[in-house]
C-alpha cells in the first residue's frame, strides 16, 4: 500500500487523517494551560480522553474519511500529530518538535515509509518549524512565528515554496502563564 498526498488547500474536503492518541497521558510543562489543569487537579482523565479520541474517530469514519493512527510509545502523550508534520502539495514536511516530542516522530514512522512521494525533515541547525504553526490557503502558506516555530523556519519554507506559493509570516503572541 501507498499513500499519495496532495494539500493544496486546508479547507478543501478531508480524505484522510493522522488522528492521535492517548494511550499514554504524560502531560509536560510546555503548555501553560495544560500545566495549570494538571497543578489544580483538573486535567482531563485517560479514560476521558479515550472516549473523545473514539468517538472523533467514529465522526471520521463514518464520513468517509480514512484515519491513521500513530504506534503507541510509552511515556508520549502523541495526542496533537498536527505538530509533528504538515503536508504542502505532495511534500510531507517533518517538523522540528521540542526535545520532549521529538520522539513523537517515530510513532508515525510506517505512515511516512508509505508515502508515495516526497518526505521532507525540517531538522537543520537553527531552523524551528511545528506543523501547528503552518496553514496553507491556495496559493498561500501562512507561518506563524512562535516558541516552536522560529524566523529560520519560516524563511527555510519559504525557500522550500520559492515560485510555488507565497510565504507569509504571522507574529503569534504566546505567554508562559
Amino acid at each position: 500500500m501507498s499513500l499519495k498526498i496532495n494539500i493544496q488547500n486546508e479547507t478543501d474536503q478531508l480524505d484522510m487523517v493522522v488522528l492521535g492518541i492517548g494511550e499514554d497521558n504524560y502531560p509536560y510543562g510546555i503548555n501553560p494551560k495544560a500545566k495549570h489543569y494538571f497543578e489544580s487537579n483538573t486535567y482531563p482523565k485517560q479514560a476521558d480522553i479515550l472516549e473523545e479520541i473514539s468517538e472523533f474517530e467514529h465522526v471520521l469514519l463514518s464520513n468517509g474519511i480514512k484515519v491513521l493512527r500513530p504506534q503507541n510509545i510509552k511515556k508520549l502523550t502523541q495526542i496533537f500529530t498536527r505538530d509533528i508534520g504538515f503536508v504542502i502539495d505532495d511534500t510531507f514536511y517533518v517538523s522540528t518538535l521540542i526535545p520532549e516530542r521529538s520522539k513523537e516522530v517515530e510513532g508515525i514512522g510506517y505512515i511516512l515509509d508509505l508515502i508515495d512521494k516526497k518526505v521532507f525533515s525540517s531538522n537543520f541547525e537553527g531552523v524551528n518549524i511545528e506543523g501547528g504553526d503552518v496553514l496553507v490557503l491556495n496559493d498561500s502558506v501562512f507561518v506563524g512565528l512562535s516558541k516552536r516555530t522560529n524566523q529560520a523556519g519560516f524563511e527555510f519554507l519559504q525557500n522550500q515554496l520559492k515560485g510555488k506559493r507565497e510565504v507569509y509570516q504571522i507574529e503569534l503572541l504566546t505567554s508562559n502563564d
